[in-house]
């Protein structure tokens, strides 16, 4: 019967935590990105609104109410960069259906749901 090697308790040690220094550097660099694109996303939403509201020749706040922004990035393999995209969708306001309209779909999609996990532990 073939044996699990074991590491010596210093040696097990020393390994969780380079381990750990490696998750850490890790964690690190993706909330850099997360508050580098954060801060990207402000300043072309900013630029956008403002922009919207002067051809549009509207108040800041009527642009802020009616649209919603839209960020898109991507990775550029030739520059080695992420490169972003904003655009400003108009939002639909739905005047047509109360909240018992959208309390009913929630029920008869959770209803529906269970009757599909009910079908899959019977198989």
């Amino acid at each position: 019967m073939d044996s699990i090697p074991k590491l010596s308790y210093p040696d097990s040690i020393r390994l969780m935590k380079e381990a750990c220094k490696r998750d850490q550097a890790i964690d690190e660099l993706v909330q850099y990105q997360v508050c580098k694109d954060k801060e990207i996303a402000v300043k072309l939403t900013n630029k956008l609104l403002y922009e919207a509201a002067e051809k549009q020749g509207v108040s800041l706040y009527t642009v802020c109410f009616n649209f919603v922004p839209d960020i898109k990035r991507e990775w550029n393999m030739e520059k080695n960069t992420i490169d972003y995209e904003a655009t400003l969708k108009p939002l639909q306001f739905d005047f047509e259906h109360d909240g018992g309209y959208w309390k009913n779909k929630y029920y008869e999609l959770k209803k529906q749901i269970q009757e599909l996990i009910n079908e899959n532990r019977t198989d």
